[in-house]
């Protein structure tokens, strides 16, 4: 006589066994079942099995005479996920792709889906949620998650989006990057960009190429980051502002409006001028800098309005350097229409 899923309570014997249980411990533990000929209506997951011998050995006899043909029981389960810690290892899905000499650490999460380049390293308890992309040479060290769902009480798990990490990226530990709010869209990371120690990077956010986010600072959704961005540890930046390439934003500044590209943000919502130190670091012409610091004081000469001044200089053509018209075409867009200002 077939055992099936659903059970009467027989003493203390027998409980209620859902089929996702069944179908759960067929797949977690099949090396404990016969290879052939095996029926979910004969694999069973019993909490309700005495733990005290001989109690124990004559509840499974029982089942097995009735046409079980193994029992799974709690007691088995636990000891299996006990001997998986003390053995370090790790989780990778079957469906996961990995380049050869990827490097995993002991207790890492590697879910459905997810896809790591050549020279990568998932450290130590590291967790790469579904469909996360990693480019070649990227770092994810311990207690990083990348690609967990967003915190958007709108959001819809079921849908497929993911995170897109660029090569040579290091992302330390305890950071987090999650995945976009919108079906097939991508959370996305460029190349050779530095996460450090737990910082945050929200839904649908848009990092371009060596940008540096310190320690704890925190990135809402949809904020989009220039390349050589430098944004200091503590930083708050409020959902849908850009950061402007070449900036630099001090710790723990407050950021709800546009940072122009090569400024320099503190406080809240502050301007303090240009990042002069990051120019000559990235050895742009003493010619090129000049402009831009023209530029810069067109745009934001007292009580004119900046979208406003920079479309006017733009048309004049008198701007040249790629520097001072990058500088000029971002007053231009974005959503918040707000940007920092001198103090």
């Amino acid at each position: 006589k077939a055992i099936t899923p659903t059970m009467i309570r027989k003493g203390d014997l027998l409980e209620f066994v859902r089929k996702e249980a069944v179908d759960a411990a067929k797949e977690a533990f099949a090396e404990l079942t016969p290879a052939e000929g095996l029926t979910l209506s004969k694999i069973l997951v019993l909490p309700g099995i005495p733990s005290q011998e001989p109690q124990r050995a004559e509840s499974i006899t029982l089942l097995k005479n009735s046409g079980v043909d193994h029992v799974i029981t709690f007691r088995t389960i636990l000891e299996n996920l006990l001997q998986n810690v003390e053995s370090n290892q790790s989780y990778i899905d079957p469906t996961a792709q990995l380049a050869n000499d990827v490097s995993v650490g002991a207790h890492a999460i590697i879910e459905e889906g997810v896809k790591i380049g050549q020279g990568s390293r998932i450290a130590a308890y590291a967790i790469l949620k579904k469909n996360t992309t990693l480019g070649e040479r990227v770092s994810v060290d311990h207690f990083a998650v990348v690609g967990g769902d967003p915190q958007d009480l709108s959001f819809n798990p079921s849908l497929v989006s993911s995170v897109f990490v660029g090569d040579d990226t290091t992302i330390r530990e305890h950071a987090t990057i999650h995945r976009a709010t919108q079906p097939n869209t991508v959370t996305r990371l460029g190349k050779k960009n530095l996460v450090m120690v737990g910082a945050h990077i929200a839904h649908d956010c848009q990092l371009g190429d060596y940008v540096i986010l310190a320690n704890g600072c925190m990135l809402g959704g949809h904020v989009h980051v220039g390349d050589h961005a430098f944004i200091s540890g503590g930083v708050a930046v409020h959902q849908f502002c850009r950061i402007g390439g070449g900036s630099m934003t001090s710790g723990n500044a407050v950021i709800t409006e546009d940072v122009p590209p090569h400024g320099l943000a503190y406080d809240r919502n502050r301007l303090a001028g240009l990042n002069l130190i990051g120019l000559r670091r990235r050895g742009l012409s003493a010619e090129s800098v000049a402009e831009l610091k023209k530029a810069y004081h067109l745009v934001y000469a007292p009580g004119g309005n900046c979208a406003k001044l920079a479309d006017e200089y733009i048309q004049t053509g008198n701007f040249k350097s790629p520097e001072a018209l990058d500088f000029l075409r971002f007053f231009l867009g974005g959503k918040r229409g707000r940007f920092v200002q001198p103090a």
